[in-house]
């Protein structure tokens, strides 16, 4: 196995499979039990961490078949497995994260329609996912890249991770271009109160988030320290 993305939800990383998928094809890796992280909080991955360590560690053989391994499982569940295997991710400013979160999130009909994106950053178990994927650690990391600079990252990725030519520039996948979408994201981005209660609520996403910028990137972007 050449890779392991811990794939989180709403950073890019439809598009980041695309480019994996067009360099080593599809990936074989089925994990009934454990279908989709922190959905609700009556998520068993959410609640009982032994399980989801439990069912990778039975799957294990199968993954370390595969080329790479890019799903929406968290850094914790591959602890003591697949050992000088690189890990990676993409990490997402958490103020646009959670505008994207919320309006995805709806569209599946996940939240009652009726709900806002305030009320929607008071769910516990909705906040704060990219922390919580990535165990709260950049130093686990073999490399992080950001989808504010998604596709210098991806090449990035492939020359010092991958040491292979990257693909293609691979087209957004699962990208909302709906104009209401985008309008209310640019007035919220200008919304004061909004943007001090994301600071607040997901203070551990925007922390890990600085700390890795700061280490990959630097300086930090003015908005994200401010």
């Amino acid at each position: 196995m050449k890779l392991i993305s811990i794939r989180i939800p709403k950073t890019a990383s439809h598009t980041l499979g695309a480019y994996l998928y067009e360099t080593f094809g599809d990936q074989n890796i089925i994990l009934p039990q454990l279908k989709y992280p922190t959905q609700d909080g009556r998520s068993e991955l959410y609640h009982n961490k032994q399980l989801a360590i439990d069912c990778i560690s039975k799957y294990a053989e199968d993954i370390a078949e595969n080329d790479y391994c890019h799903i929406h499982l968290p850094l914790w569940v591959y602890r003591g497995l697949f050992p000088g295997v690189p890990r990676i991710t993409f990490m997402r400013d958490p103020a646009t994260w959670v505008i994207s979160s919320f309006f995805f999130t709806k569209a599946l009909e996940h939240i009652p329609p009726e709900m806002g994106i305030f009320e929607y950053m008071e769910i516990p178990w909705r906040r704060n996912w990219q922390s919580w994927f990535m165990d709260g650690s950049i130093t686990e990391f073999d490399f992080i890249g950001f989808t504010e600079s998604f596709y210098e990252d991806v090449h990035l990725l492939y020359k010092t991770v991958l040491g292979m030519k990257c693909p293609e520039r691979q087209e957004p996948q699962n990208v909302a271009v709906d104009p209401v979408y985008l309008q209310v994201r640019a007035d919220l981005l200008k919304d004061r109160m909004f943007l001090r209660t994301v600071r607040k609520l997901y203070k551990e996403d925007y922390n890990l988030y600085k700390g890795a910028w700061k280490k990959w990137k630097n300086p930090i972007p003015l908005r994200i320290i401010s």
